[in-house]
């Protein structure tokens, strides 16, 4: 058994099996040296109510068995690393049992493999800010801002090969799939936001992101060490910075200049754009007014952006021109005997900003 050691402040309860201290009027428990497999944590200490657990069981070996009494209302980081953790009892009264400090040591319930039973008691007070379940070997929680249903945690001890992520679940919690063992996992439409450090391990060949993601927290994805290749539609909006959100060296399969792109560009990913269809050019001639160019718009393009350079000059993006077929621009901008080259690019309008084509044949054209 590892036990944390006492600090000055802490206190042992009668029975010597908790350690504990008393700030403002609470009783906080701070850990646990009994030697019992089967615990029942008390709500109340010294006639100081208990609302919070912090590191209380981390690390045990012996403990198989914790029921946490009524009052208790937090929980931090207090279960990892329990090798021979069968089973959990939530009270009503739970508000919070989610991750304090970094992700990747402190996600709920990690490294105990053979955790197979949680049960939440379902609170009557209303007062509880979200209400936990416990499905198939899965922890979820839905709270009182209507975001949905949460994928908080899938145990360890789950052996299935591949997971179906059910329907109504909207987003995937923190760590949520860390150290999971299935091979494959599908992900369903309507989750529209993956937290940090989602998915880690080395059996997950590939993965798929559904179109209804708009966010992606920071290392979501980057845990995933055999993933090669990752898509990334242009509903990703939004991507949380700090560190990479995909696996080291995996190919990123997105937008140009998308959130995707950026990540990918930033630590050095190799990546494969997905692109609109290339526009036109028709003509660009010479006319008293100028030179007028003429575009083809491709079929799946809002339009087209056009980009000029004088003779052997750097190009520059001297106009938008919105529509479908064909359209025109009328250049006044020239000098009488110049020369200047042409092209264009066709855009689209995505949630992320444009998304863009690779760029036209050059035309060139003398004022």
């Amino acid at each position: 058994i590892v036990t944390k050691q006492a600090s000055a402040e802490d206190k042992v309860t009668a029975d010597g099996k908790f350690q504990y201290q008393i700030l403002l009027d609470e009783a906080y428990i701070t850990g646990y040296i009994g030697t019992d497999t089967e615990i029942i944590v008390p709500g109340e200490i010294e006639g100081y109510p208990v609302h919070n657990m912090t590191d209380t069981f981390c690390e045990n070996d012996t403990v198989e068995k914790v029921t946490i009494s009524e009052g208790i209302q937090t929980l931090q980081h207090c279960f990892r690393n329990c090798a021979n953790l069968k089973e959990v009892n939530f009270p009503g009264t739970l508000q919070n049992q989610d991750v304090m400090g970094e992700p990747s040591t402190d996600v709920i319930f990690r490294n105990c493999k053979a955790l197979i039973n949680v049960t939440y008691k379902k609170s009557n007070n209303g007062e509880a800010k979200r209400q936990y379940s416990f499905e198939d070997g899965v922890i979820y929680y839905t709270d009182k801002k209507g975001s949905g249903k949460v994928l908080c945690r899938y145990l360890e001890s789950n052996t299935a090969e591949n997971y179906q992520i059910p329907k109504g679940v909207t987003r995937l919690g923190v760590g949520c799939f860390m150290n999971s063992s299935f091979k494959s996992v599908e992900l369903c439409e309507g989750i529209t936001y993956i937290d940090a450090y989602a998915f880690s391990g080395e059996n997950i060949t590939s993965i798929e992101i559904p179109k209804s993601v708009t966010h992606l927290g920071e290392g979501a994805f980057a845990g995933l060490k055999n993933v090669k290749e990752i898509t990334v539609t242009d509903s990703v909006v939004k991507i949380a910075g700090g560190t990479r959100a995909f696996p080291e060296g995996a190919k990123i399969c997105c937008y140009e200049y998308s959130p995707a792109w950026k990540q990918a560009k930033k630590y050095k990913n190799p990546v494969e754009l997905i692109s609109v269809n290339s526009s036109s050019i028709k003509y660009a001639k010479k006319k008293s007014k100028g030179i007028k160019i003429k575009c083809k718009v491709s079929s799946d393009a809002d339009g087209v952006i056009l980009y000029r350079a004088k003779g052997k000059g750097r190009y520059k993006k001297v106009a938008v021109l919105k529509g479908e077929g064909m359209v025109s621009f009328w250049d006044k901008d020239v000098k009488q005997g110049k020369k200047y080259q042409y092209y264009v690019k066709s855009y689209r309008t995505e949630k992320f900003g444009k998304a863009l084509s690779k760029q036209s044949e050059i035309k060139k054209v003398q004022a």
